[in-house]
């Protein structure tokens, strides 16, 4: 019974102190679209009082438009070092975007917003029919 006891306390030793992070998944980069994927995002989720709206404009941004939303915290073909995209997967619940009690983005939302600067932020729509995803040049850092 002794050496069962020792062996479950060592066992619960080695849980407690194993200290993995989850693993980062990489998105996945998507053919999308600026203005049938990309602002819809931002104008629900983003372009609304008291955050990033015409009146509030929290940090300096406004994200109701193109102009507005690439102005500021985007580096076209490099989404890590776009501020607008650190701030949807920051880790630091206070710095993460958008704050509570607002619900966070989903991840497929997300991953458009990562596709779309990956592949050079371009106000493009696809209304006038499908993209050319042909043509697609990724810059790596």
């Amino acid at each position: 019974m002794k050496k069962i006891l020792i062996l479950l306390t060592g066992l619960v030793v080695a849980v407690i102190s194993c200290k993995h992070e989850p693993e980062k998944i990489k998105p996945v980069i998507i053919p999308v679209c600026f203005e049938e994927d990309i602002l819809p995002i931002f104008q629900t989720s983003c372009n609304k009082a008291p955050c990033h709206d015409a009146n509030s404009k929290e940090k300096g941004y406004w994200l109701d438009s193109y102009t507005h939303i690439r102005s500021k915290g985007i580096v076209p073909f490099n989404p890590e070092a776009s501020k607008i995209y650190q701030s949807l997967v920051t880790g630091e619940s206070d710095d993460r975007m958008p704050r509570s009690p607002e619900p966070p983005l989903t991840a497929d939302e997300i991953n458009k917003i990562y596709s779309w600067i990956a592949q050079g932020a371009s106000n493009d729509s696809c209304s006038t029919g499908p993209c050319d995803t042909t043509d697609i040049n990724i810059r790596y850092r």
